[in-house]
Formats: C-alpha cells, sequence, structure tokens
C-alpha cells in the first residue's frame, strides 16, 4: 500500500483533504500533519512514497521542507499543492517538486497525481534506481548545445522560437521545459508539447532560469560519443514518428504526444547515466539481464511523475518492447516504435518486434520512402 503523506499549516485544509481522499483509504495509508519539521521527523521514522506540501508555511517553508526530502528521502515522489506562490519560488521548486498543483486543486486532479507517482514504482524493484528517477531535478545536457541555447537567448536578433528549436534537441532542456510549462501554475487551457510553443509561452527570464539549471553532462568521451548519438536519434525518431502518425490518421493532439514521445523515448538512458553507465549502449534485454528493468520503464517512471500526459508516458515506457503495453492500437507507442524501426539500427541495439506489427497490420516496407531519407 503506497504511503502519501499530506503537509499544510492550515488544520481546515488538511481536514478537506482528508474528506476528499476518503475513498482511496484502501489503496494509501494517508498522514497529515501540520509542519515541514513534524514531516521530517515522521519519515526518519517511516519514509513514505509520496509527499504533498504547501509552500507558505512557519517555520520551515515548503521550499526547505521540499530541499530536506530530496536530500534524505530522495527515493520519495515530490508534490507541491499551494495557493501562495509567486513566479520566483516556483521557478526555485523547479529541481525540487516533481509536480505544481494549484489550490483550489480539483479532487479528481489530486488523486490522478498521486495515484500517477506511485503507479510504476513496482516494476522497479531495485530501490537505488527509484531513488535515482525521484533524485533527480534535472537531466543532463550536453555542453555544445546548452552554449548554443546561451548564445541566443544574449543575441537580441532570435526570438524565443529559436531558442525554443535549439532546446528542442536536446532530450533534458526538452523534458524540463515541457514539465513546467504545464504545471498548473501557469493555469495554461491546454497541454503544450512543443519546446519552441513552451519557450514562446514561458517568456525569456523564465527560459533562461531553467536553462542555467541545467546539469551539464562531464563524462569521458565514449560516453559522450553515445550521447551525441542518442540526441541526433532522438530529434529524427521524433520527426519520423510525427509523419507516420499522420500517416496512421491520428489527430492534431495525438500527432504532437508521437513527436514528443519520439523525442523523449531515451529519457530512460540519462537515468542510467547516474548510476550505471556501462548499459548506455545496451539493448533492453541486455539491461533487464543487468538491473532487472529497461530504459524504457525509468523514463516512463520519471515522466509520469513529472505528470507527462499517458500516451507520451506509454510510448515511452514501451517504445522497445511494444507487446508488454496493453494497448493495441495505431497510436503514439506504435508510430515510435516503427520510427525507431527505421532510424536507430546502429546507435542503440535495436529489433523491431515484428508480431506486434503485424497485429497492427503494419509492414515496415510502406514506409520505404521514409527509411530512403533515412539513409540519405
Amino acid at each position: 500500500m503506497a504511503r502519501v503523506m499530506f503537509v499544510d499549516d492550515e488544520p481546515q485544509i488538511l481536514n478537506g483533504l482528508r474528506r476528499m481522499l476518503r475513498k482511496e483509504r484502501s489503496d494509501w495509508s494517508t498522514e497529515y500533519v501540520t509542519s515541514g519539521r513534524e514531516a521530517l521527523a515522521r519519515m526518519e521514522d517511516e519514509p513514505v512514497d509520496v509527499l504533498v506540501t504547501d509552500m507558505r508555511m512557519p517555520e520551515m517553508s515548503g521550499l526547505e521542507l521540499l530541499a530536506a526530502v530530496k536530500e534524505r528521502h530522495p527515493e520519495t515522489v515530490r508534490l507541491v499543492l499551494s495557493g501562495h506562490a509567486d513566479q520566483e519560488m516556483t521557478l526555485k521548486a523547479v529541481g525540487l517538486a516533481h509536480q505544481y498543483l494549484s489550490k483550489p486543486c480539483d479532487p479528481e486532479v489530486l488523486r490522478t497525481a498521486v495515484r500517477r507517482s506511485v503507479r510504476l514504482r513496482s516494476q522497479l524493484a531495485d530501490s537505488d534506481l527509484k531513488r535515482a528517477v525521484s533524485g533527480m531535478g534535472a537531466l543532463p545536457t550536453l555542453p555544445s548545445l546548452y552554449s548554443r541555447v546561451i548564445a541566443a537567448l544574449r543575441n537580441p536578433e532570435r526570438t524565443l522560437g529559436d531558442v525554443g528549436e535549439i532546446i528542442s534537441e536536446d532530450i533534458g532542456l526538452t523534458a524540463k521545459i515541457l514539465q513546467v510549462v504545464n504545471s498548473s501554475f501557469f493555469g495554461l487551457p491546454r497541454e503544450v508539447l512543443t519546446a519552441q510553443e513552451a519557450a514562446a509561452l514561458l517568456g525569456a527570464d523564465v527560459v533562461t532560469s531553467l536553462v542555467l539549471g541545467a546539469e551539464l553532462f562531464d563524462g569521458p568521451p565514449s560516453q559522450m560519443v553515445a550521447l551525441e548519438c542518442l540526441w541526433q536519434g532522438a530529434v529524427t525518431t521524433a520527426s519520423t514518428a510525427k509523419e507516420i502518425a499522420r500517416r496512421f490518421g491520428l489527430d492534431h493532439r495525438a500527432v504532437e504526444h508521437t513527436y514528443s514521445a519520439g523525442m523523449l523515448h531515451h529519457v530512460g538512458k540519462l537515468v542510467l547515466l547516474r548510476r550505471h553507465p556501462q548499459l548506455l549502449s545496451s539493448s533492453a534485454d541486455d539491461e533487464i539481464l543487468a538491473i532487472g528493468t529497461h530504459h524504457g520503464l525509468l523514463g516512463a517512471y520519471l515522466l509520469d511523475v513529472w505528470g507527462f500526459p499517458d500516451p507520451v508516458v506509454e510510448a515511452v515506457g514501451f517504445h522497445d518492447r511494444p507487446r508488454e503495453s496493453p494497448t493495441r492500437n495505431l497510436g503514439p507507442l506504435a508510430a515510435v516504435h516503427v520510427a525507431i524501426s527505421i532510424h536507430e539500427q546502429d546507435c542503440h541495439l535495436f529489433e523491431p518486434d515484428r508480431e506486434y506489427l503485424a497485429e497492427l497490420g503494419i509492414d515496415l516496407a510502406d514506409f520505404a520512402d521514409l527509411m530512403e531519407g533515412a539513409d540519405a
């Protein structure tokens, strides 16, 4: 049973949450505490799976609590539920909180956020990997691309769309900017699924803060080469998957989900980089033999706790092993799997799942023109 702790200095808020979540008692063990210090003391006795905290509290603020929990209990998923925060405080929470929910919060939105925070944890038996995923505030970025983004931000002749275009070439920065723009703090009426649109909506100050907070990759040349290959594969796979989704006849939203999933399908490799760098160029089967899981599920878990749309999470989680997904349709997962089959034979030890493709009536020969473009 998942353990969930709610922290708020207003008892009436906690009482409201207790009533709101009464029917979840069969699935969650919940605690309600009125201060950050009390929360930390209780977590020392028994850690929790999910922490949900207010931001403005006396003695210890939500930011201070989030920072302490990230350091002492990195395996805990950290959510903010607050109605009192400005942009500066929200940006400070970017590396500390996985999701930001605004008060008043729709009960189903809160339930969904907590459910998503725990639903894939059971598939990660290795507690070290859970800590690696939950402890991630930022993902590694290639120094060369970081320099290009900074130069574009400082160039008055470059637009935020130009900056977003560069960001879209980087897996880590793309994931982070989409996580932030889709948080409820910004109150957008729809999902934003491209870095270009996200940059334009967030503005120069916010984008600059996010970029300056990036974690630059500093590793041996062999890992740098492998990462550059993954980055290049992500960009081409995303573009090809988007075209395939259009040929499937998917609607605009599903096409954008497909592009995001194609760009982010290797995000789990960035998690492995911290704990198992020797697996950076390994196949999913080799990863399972070594650590009991694969980078697809690691990436899906991270994007899940960051609040990404379900179709993106599914496509990232099962892109290598699509028959493990319960879904069987011509959707983002199928489009991404076909795109990887076209583009990533060299960078990534990958074999198309022909049985899965046959179930969906997909013949790779039908995409010969895209294959020719990949070989050109």
